[in-house]
């Protein structure tokens, strides 16, 4: 009896803090930082033009010293040099086996976001192209840059993030395969909000027939919506999705606390997949992909996210199998759901105000 006890309080107490660790997090909670570049190669001559929102400048070089959230154009002109010099050392060009040098770089400033263009020369005529671009890799924060490379009359969409390799012309293809889905993986596992909807619908006690069905209702129903956001058909504010993704954690948590039978969980989990696809749909759309490529991205994204939902559910089955099983198993899942309930709140709050 005492163990079971202790064992209930463990697995309350592992609960709370994996779910209050949502509440110290950025209010936005699976967006992820983005930049995305256009970049040309034309005779011996490899030119970037890079844009990366403030927010960026803010955390990597403190460029808001007055603290207003902001920053000026004083502010800007100050910091400019540095970040000139940020992101024309981020990128690296091989023609072949010769690297390319920087010839000219410069920046400038509007609408909450830098664009600095780089001119690259090389020796000779531009061959086979290899280039990365390390972007803030060194801090804390994780960020992908997307750059749209045009090469020997080809047009690649490549997503450079902490841990890809470099974007190599003959091999291009696979090299976009690869970087969107790894972005797709990893904007799963940094959406912690995502990740307590997923904890709340498999809470309570069902069969696996019953997860299956539910898991395979959100996926049905945020690719839809991940895809009509991404390709321009559908347009939802941020504004509203994510305040409507934060009230669907509510939702499903507190359904957890004062409904019994949820064997129709699964059409409440499609009507709110709809909602969390959109929620997906906004880090493609801040990298303005062109429509050449872009269902390879977007295929290659979708299959990155599920199978991120595939893991988190995986780790999530046996431990709750386990604490089902449990004569403590209706207080866990009370504790439980208020706690993800309460994040859910906050979150609702914090993105309506």
């Amino acid at each position: 009896m005492n163990v079971g006890k202790r064992s209930g309080r463990a697995a309350w107490g592992v609960c709370v803090v994996f779910a209050l660790g949502g509440l110290s997090r950025d209010a936005r909670a699976h967006e992820e930082s983005t930049s995305h570049s256009a970049c040309r190669a034309e005779g011996p001559d490899f030119t970037c033009t890079a844009v990366i929102g403030v927010r960026d400048w803010v955390e990597a070089l403190g460029v808001d010293e007055d603290r207003n959230g902001r920053m000026s154009d004083a502010e800007f002109e100050r910091a400019r040099a540095r970040i000139t010099s940020v992101v024309s050392l981020a990128y690296d060009v091989w023609n072949a086996s010769e690297r390319c040098s920087v010839a000219m770089a410069e920046t400038t400033f509007a609408a909450d976001e830098t664009t600095t263009l780089i001119h690259f020369r090389c020796a000779k005529a531009i061959g086979p192209l290899k280039v990365d671009v390390r972007l803030f890799r060194e801090e804390a924060f994780r960020h992908t840059h997307v750059a749209k490379i045009e090469v020997g009359g080809r047009t690649h969409t490549v997503a450079f993030l902490r841990g890809s390799s470099a974007f190599e012309s003959d091999a291009g293809l696979l090299r976009q395969v690869f970087g969107f889905l790894t972005m797709g993986v990893w904007h799963l596992f940094l959406g912690i909000d995502h990740i307590l909807f997923l904890l709340a619908l498999l809470l309570v006690k069902m069969s696996l027939a019953n997860i299956i069905k539910i898991i395979t209702s959100f996926t049905i129903a945020h690719s839809i919506t991940l895809a009509l956001a991404a390709l321009s058909v559908v347009e939802v504010s941020p504004k509203l999705v994510e305040p409507a993704i934060a009230a669907s954690i509510v939702y499903v948590a507190a359904e957890n606390i004062w409904r019994k039978n949820i064997r129709h969980r699964w059409i409440l989990t499609f009507l709110f997949g709809l909602i969390h696809g959109f929620g997906f749909a906004s880090v493609l759309r801040e990298m303005a992909l062109t429509n050449e490529g872009l269902a390879v991205s977007l295929v290659s994204f979708n299959v990155g996210v599920e199978i991120g939902q595939l893991v988190v559910v995986l780790l999530l089955y046996w431990p709750l199998k386990w604490i089902a099983a449990q004569s403590w198993n209706r207080r866990f899942v009370l504790g439980a759901s208020t706690v993800v309930c309460l994040c859910g709140v906050y979150w609702f709050v914090d993105r309506v105000s």
